[in-house]
């Protein structure tokens, strides 16, 4: 009859390797402080989490419009809790949520350091590895502060590898607790938490000896998924986020697209391990492995793989993003270094001595090949990936529609003053709908559940641009809003009328008059003539407005 092994419930019994020097780790996070300032934008998708925050935080509830039912247009629940506590504390939200995401940067860093010695056992340089690659990492240090959620829950996702991979080793009670309370806030944080459950049941249940206390853990997370849908359920009506079905349903052509992302995501920050990789895995082929980690790195090895391929096949399944740096990889992130970093111990300790004495030179190339895609240069080396904003240029991207936005949202206050049931039908719905008061109107269904489960593309769904495919013209216009929203540019002439399906364009000719505004945009260096719709009932009489062509005509 089989005997088990007592469970440890207090102290860990895993040996660590020394720790990694303060000042090693203080200079690298120093460097990933840095990258952040300098990469630092906060993205215009974070104020449509604000403005949820913002209401919840005055008593209205998780909705988009006062007076409008709750509607999950966020896929970052526990993000938006926190901006709502920040609200209640009166602090700057974006700032707050910035130094949150900056902190949980830091985080990572540390972990993938305790990682690297504790469990893959790694030493010397090898150790030091993955942290340095976060650190010179562009998407990570662009996401920690953008004011939103992702790099919270890249801690999170790697926090529960990391204490469960630590209780299939030790049994500490504590480890299992800590590891499938990670899964648990990075199910809040995300809904992709729920596939990190699936990846974190290997370590969970891999020793058989402690294998009813792993299955306790599994079935209290079961639970909570329950529950979670349950409130989902009772108080959005659906089981899921609703930009999940404002961003789903492309198919074949969706797959493709998300392949392509897949792509250059590979080509640009995977691209620069691959010499590593390759000789690291060749050499350590030769060397044998000693007995108390034999049945150790590999295991955890393919938890850190199975995550990725796991995470990545979910990317491009949902057809991947648009945003700057490659933003849904971030997650994986850190184990995909920890696995180039457990690769680099395997060539320090079996590789040829003359090919060691080259391999900080090749480290310093790995750092610089992932590095050069937060500078300028990457514009010059590096072709732009389609319907993708880009690495360094999707960032500049990225602060230009914001800076133009906030101009345009100060424009639209002006413009709605004394109007309180002023209202704006826009793609743009992030800065406009924290920076203004107004009734925002989104085409393309983010925060309205009818478009984002009934809407059509004007293309085959999945050939477009993530999360702006998806449209109801005629269910906009009959809510009557005030201003139509088509473009954000500054042209030199004002611009004629936009074109949509024919009845769209025959409602909107019926019901809408043509405006121009000359603005100035001094963050952007620009100026020249916005282009609107306004109702033509929404006018009073007499009334010209902030907005109005004749006030522009002098400039």
């Amino acid at each position: 009859m089989e005997t088990q092994e007592p469970v440890a419930l207090s102290a860990a019994v895993v040996p660590t390797r020394p720790r990694t020097p303060f000042w090693a780790l203080g200079g690298v996070a120093m460097v990933f402080f840095v990258h952040a300032v300098g990469l630092a934008c906060v993205a215009e998708d974070s104020f449509i989490s604000f403005r949820f925050a913002r209401h919840l935080a005055s008593g209205q509830g998780l909705v988009w419009n006062l007076g409008e039912a709750p509607v999950e247009g966020f896929t970052n629940l526990l993000w938006v809790l926190l901006a709502a506590l920040a609200e209640l504390l009166h602090l700057d939200v974006a700032s707050a949520m910035q130094g949150v995401g900056v902190v949980a940067g830091v985080g990572v860093l540390w972990l993938a350091d305790r990682f690297a010695a504790r469990i893959l056992r790694l030493e010397g340089l090898a150790r030091i590895f993955p942290t340095l690659l976060l650190a010179v990492s562009g998407p990570l240090a662009t996401w920690a502060a953008s004011g939103l959620e992702t790099v919270l829950f890249t801690l999170l996702a790697l926090a529960a590898l990391y204490w469960l991979e630590a209780w299939s080793r030790s049994g500490v009670a504590r480890d299992l607790v800590f590891g499938w309370l990670a899964v648990g806030l990075a199910t809040l944080t995300r809904p992709e938490g729920a596939l990190l459950a699936v990846v974190a049941v290997w370590p969970t249940l891999r020793r058989r000896d402690r294998r009813s206390f792993g299955l306790r853990a599994l079935a209290i997370f079961g639970l909570f998924l329950a529950g979670l849908t349950a409130f989902r359920l009772a108080y959005f009506g659906v089981p899921l986020p609703n930009t999940f079905y404002a961003k789903t349903g492309g198919g074949l052509a969706q797959l493709t697209r998300g392949g392509v992302y897949f792509g250059f995501f590979a080509f640009h920050f995977l691209l620069p391990l691959l010499p590593w990789v390759l000789l690291g895995r060749g050499f350590g082929a030769l060397r044998e492995i000693p007995p108390r980690e034999h049945n150790q790195r590999p295991a955890v090895e393919i938890t850190l793989a199975v995550w990725c391929l796991a995470y990545a096949a979910y990317v491009m399944a949902v057809g991947g993003d648009y945003m700057a740096m490659d933003r849904f990889f971030v997650p994986i992130l850190p184990a995909l270094y920890l696995l180039a970093g457990g690769a680099a111990g395997q060539l320090f300790a079996a590789g040829p001595r003359p090919l060691r004495r080259w391999a900080g030179g090749a480290l310093a190339l790995a750092l610089a090949g992932t590095l050069i895609h937060s500078t300028p240069l990457e514009e010059e080396l590096f072709a732009k990936a389609p319907r993708q904003h880009g690495t360094f240029r999707g960032v500049e991207t990225e602060r230009w529609h914001v800076r133009r936005l906030a101009l345009l949202a100060e424009f639209f206050n002006g413009m709605a003053a004394g109007r309180p049931e002023a209202s704006l039908a826009t793609r743009a719905i992030g800065v406009l709908g924290y920076r203004t008061d107004l009734a925002i109107l989104d085409f393309h269904g983010l925060v309205n559940s009818r478009i984002a489960r009934q809407g059509r593309g004007r293309r085959p769904l999945g050939s477009g641009l993530p999360g702006h495919e998806k449209v109801d013209y005629g269910y906009i216009l009959d809510q009557q809003p005030t201003w139509w929203m088509f473009s954000r540019r500054l042209r030199d002439h004002p611009a004629g009328w936009p074109r949509y399906d024919p009845e769209t364009d025959r409602r909107l000719h019926r019901e809408y008059g043509l405006r121009s505004v000359y603005l100035e945009d001094p963050l952007n260096g620009e100026a020249g003539y916005f282009t609107f719709l306004e109702r033509k009932d929404a006018v009073p009489e007499g009334f010209l407005g902030a907005g109005s062509l004749t006030e522009g005509a002098g400039h």
